[in-house]
């Protein structure tokens, strides 16, 4: 099963599904090593730990370079 069908039946389950804000490879390794069934990626979370001033800031590539290193 690919992740995205995974996902879809985690919120069509009828449960809540909690999934932690992440922002780099290591803040996800974590939430999964805490037992979580999902993340998010945050752009605003990105931004802050990378120093920028609004979520606007950040290129394009870099954010899906960033999401990327994550999944």
């Amino acid at each position: 099963m690919n992740m995205s069908t995974r996902l879809k039946e985690l919120l069509n389950s009828g449960t809540t599904l909690v999934m932690p804000d992440t922002y780099d490879p290591i803040s996800a390794r974590i939430i999964e090593q805490c037992g979580f069934m999902a993340v998010q990626c945050s752009g605003g979370s990105y931004s802050i730990s990378r120093g920028y001033r609004s979520e606007a800031d950040i290129l394009f590539q870099d954010n899906l370079e960033q999401t990327r290193r994550i999944v």
